[in-house]
C-alpha cells in the first residue's frame, strides 16, 4: 500500500532523505548532518517542505519543494527522488499531485526541476516530459578552482605604524618579490592585521620633531576623511585625467 507522509523534521527522516538521495545520486553523497544544517538555515519567510512516499510503512521516495524568493515568490522549485526498484510505477505522480495541491498556498504558477544527463535520472526525465515540462537550460560544463592559503606570502612589519607611505612601500616590495613576470594578474589583495590602538612610539633625539609633524598630519587627514569621505583628500599622484 502506498501512502504519503508529511515531513516532521526528525533525525530519522533526515537520514532517510540521505539514504534515498544517495541511491539516485551518481556523483555526490549527502550526510544527514549537512542536510539538517541546510534545513535549519532556510529562509523562514518562504514555504519549504518535504513529502515522503511510503510502501508498507517504509520510505521509498521523497519530494522536496520550496517557494522562490521575491519577485519569484509564485515559482516552485522541486525535485523527486525515488528508490530505483520502484521506477515506472506511478510513484512520482502521487508525490507531484500532492505537491500541486499544497503550493496553492502561495498561488504557484510555474514549476522548475533539475536533473542530470545520466541514466540514474532517465525515469525522472520521462516523468517530467509526461507532465509537459520542457528543457529551459542545459549546463554542459562547470569548474571549481581552489586556492590554498600560503602563509609564505605574508610578511611582518618591523614596527607598529600607521604611515600610509611606509605601508605602501612595504606592500609594493612584497609584490615585486612574489610577482612572476608574464603572469596575468586579475586581483591584488592587501590586508593589515594585529592592529593596535597605542600611539606611543620610541624615537631617537633627531627624529622626534619630524614624527610629531607627520603624526599630526595623518590625524588631520583621517579626520577630514571621516567627515567628508575617503576621496575628499588624496595625493596628487593618485588623480588621473582620463583625457590625457
Amino acid at each position: 500500500m502506498l501512502e504519503i507522509k508529511n515531513f516532521t523534521e526528525t533525525d530519522f527522516e533526515f537520514s532517510e532523505i540521505c539514504r534515498i538521495y544517495n541511491l539516485v545520486s551518481h556523483d555526490f553523497q549527502e550526510h544527514p548532518d549537512d542536510v539538517k544544517d541546510g534545513w535549519e538555515l532556510k529562509d523562514k519567510s518562504l514555504i519549504f517542505d518535504r513529502l515522503f512516499l511510503q510502501k508498507d510503512g517504509k520510505n521509498i521516495g521523497f519530494l522536496a519543494y520550496n517557494q522562490g524568493r521575491k519577485p519569484n515568490n509564485q515559482i516552485c522549485f522541486f525535485n523527486i527522488y525515488l528508490h530505483p526498484s520502484h521506477e515506472g510505477k506511478g510513484c512520482r505522480q502521487l508525490l507531484y499531485d500532492r505537491m500541486l495541491d499544497e503550493v496553492k498556498a502561495f498561488d504557484c504558477n510555474q514549476f522548475f526541476a533539475d536533473i542530470y544527463d545520466h541514466p540514474n535520472y532517465d525515469g525522472y526525465k520521462v516523468f517530467l516530459e509526461r507532465n509537459d515540462f520542457s528543457i529551459g537550460l542545459k549546463i554542459r560544463e562547470y569548474s571549481l578552482k581552489l586556492k590554498n592559503v600560503d602563509f609564505s606570502t605574508y610578511d611582518s612589519l618591523l614596527k607598529c605604524l600607521d604611515d600610509d607611505g611606509i605601508i605602501f612601500h612595504e606592500i609594493s616590495g612584497l609584490f615585486r618579490k612574489l610577482f612572476v613576470r608574464g603572469t596575468l594578474v586579475r586581483l591584488v589583495g592587501v590586508s593589515l592585521s594585529s592592529l593596535g590602538r597605542s600611539r606611543f612610539r620610541q624615537t631617537d633625539l633627531f627624529e622626534q620633531a619630524s614624527f610629531e609633524r607627520r603624526d599630526s598630519l595623518f590625524r588631520g587627514i583621517d579626520s577630514i576623511r571621516d567627515k567628508y569621505g575617503f576621496h575628499s583628500i588624496l595625493k596628487a599622484g593618485s588623480i588621473h585625467d582620463k583625457n590625457k
